[in-house]
């Protein structure tokens, strides 16, 4: 009969902490300290043979929570250890490790401590764990992360020479400030003063991409009537080279996005990219994010994971507002919330969704939300199913959950005792249980949800 060992890592900056349990929480090896070495793994792998050779009835389960890349050694280490000995490998989510601690009323947390509770949670949540997960995009993960680095250094570049114009020349501010148009960097780098701008001919002005006569005209007359202070060589030269960095920045930037695009061959790109207000860049984007389909059972664990979900608290007679949770990743909300914005535009469904809740009076944010929860659900859709993306199934699937809501049924909650009207209750609750036996009385109430068009009265106090 086989025998599961569990090892709980936590891994530091250079080093981790270590703990062996049994199923029984036994602590077989108490805290054991390993440096990020070569002899540091070699060390854990004869750890570990140690145990195995004493009862070749084991099994190791070994988890490393996510800590930005420096669970990656010791995660391809345990992955390597496979060949000699039979371990199962997991990187786990700390939320899930720091709300099992919460729940263990841990009051003190150390390395040592983590590294046992990694071990007990990996007991306690068997089903939420996967093992032997490749990571096949690390490679496009860490070219993603060297974009984003670029896009920040950018936009402190943008923002440092917003700052140097409002004392040069704020007037060109209005304009740089649209979009950052290129037009705008080539007339700085010829003309990076007011001073300078102010004695250019129109001619020459106008010979520069983008710039008309007209609007040539205008730079000048702004120039001419500059409140900017300070002037000088120094400024000048401070100006061209921070648009000259600039612009290297965003050349590296298309050039890295291009590459990604080129490099990324998976199958997933085509159905992904034939859903309207999905480009190749957030496609992209969302495989990284999303990795293999199947480590998602349902499309709600998904939206869980991209913190789309929605949140609602209801005890006893209080009730809270039904709002994203935001509490998963935050890149793939990010996509999919430029996903929603131009599905508005050119999806068909999202454009529909989007308009009937405007419609009904939800806030145009909202009403985002809801877009980019429905444009991760057809997602889901087309990864699990491997087809590209087709209006009429999702017309179908709404037709199918008409007809489901339609059918009426009773309040499953009270199938064994009605309202008492002599139970010591609030009057808030009161008034709730007046409103739902009117509404079952008037035939108006369907699975327990109101109809659109009852009165504010009634939908208040809806359950």
């Amino acid at each position: 009969m086989e025998k599961k060992l569990y090892l709980g890592i936590d891994v530091s900056k250079g080093y981790a902490d270590c703990t062996i349990m049994n199923q029984d929480r036994i602590i077989l090896e108490e805290n054991f300290q390993l440096d990020d070495t070569f002899n540091g793994h070699t060390e854990l792998f004869s750890i570990l043979n140690k145990h195995y050779s004493a009862d070749e009835q084991v099994i190791f389960h070994a988890g490393v929570e996510s800590t930005g890349g420096y669970e990656n050694n010791w995660y391809n280490s345990l992955m390597n250890f496979q060949k000699d000995l039979p371990v199962k490998v997991a990187r786990l989510n700390p939320l899930g490790v720091h709300y099992s601690n919460k729940a263990d009323l841990t009051g003190v947390i150390t390395d040592k401590v983590s590294a046992r509770s990694i071990a007990e949670y990996m007991i306690s949540f068997p089903d939420k764990i996967n093992y032997d997960v490749n990571d096949e995009f690390v490679d496009l993960r860490r070219q993603r992360t060297y974009i984003n680095l670029l896009k920040s250094q950018k936009t402190q570049q943008l923002n440092q020479l917003e700052k140097i114009l409002y004392a040069v020349f704020p007037e060109i501010i209005s304009c740089y400030g649209s979009g950052n148009p290129n037009w705008v960097f080539e007339l700085l780098k010829k003309y990076p003063t007011a001073q300078k701008l102010k004695k250019a001919r129109l001619r020459t002005l106008s010979q520069i991409p983008y710039i008309s006569y007209d609007r040539a005209t205008e730079l000048i007359r702004l120039a001419k009537n500059s409140v900017g202070a300070n002037t000088g060589a120094t400024m000048e030269e401070l100006i061209k080279t921070m648009v000259n960095q600039i612009q290297s920045i965003e050349k590296i930037i298309r050039e890295q996005i291009n590459l990604m695009i080129n490099e990324c061959n998976a199958p997933e790109l085509e159905l992904l990219t034939s859903f309207p207000g999905i480009a190749e860049w957030s496609a992209i984007n969302l495989i990284i994010e999303i990795g293999s389909i199947q480590r998602f059972s349902s499309v709600k664990k998904l939206a869980s994971y991209c913190g789309l979900n929605p949140m609602f608290k209801q005890s006893g007679d209080g009730m809270s507002k039904v709002r994203m949770s935001k509490q998963g990743r935050v890149a793939p909300r990010r996509v999919l919330y430029m996903v929603a914005m131009v599905g508005i535009q050119k999806n068909p469904v999202l454009k529909a969704i989007y308009e009937r809740h405007v419609d009904r009076g939800m806030a145009k944010s909202a009403a985002i939300g809801v877009c980019m929860h429905k444009a991760l659900r057809i997602v889901y859709g087309m990864l699990k199913n491997n087809t590209k993306f087709n209006p009429n199934i999702d017309r179908i699937n709404q037709k199918k959950s008409e007809n489901k809501l339609s059918s009426t049924h009773a309040n499953k909650e009270r199938r064994y005792q009605k309202f008492d009207n002599n139970a010591p209750i609030s009057r808030r609750q009161i008034r709730k249980r007046k409103v739902v036996n009117q509404c079952q009385n008037d035939n108006i109430i369907e699975c327990g949800i109101l109809k659109n068009d009852l009165s504010t009265k009634y939908k208040k106090y809806s359950i």
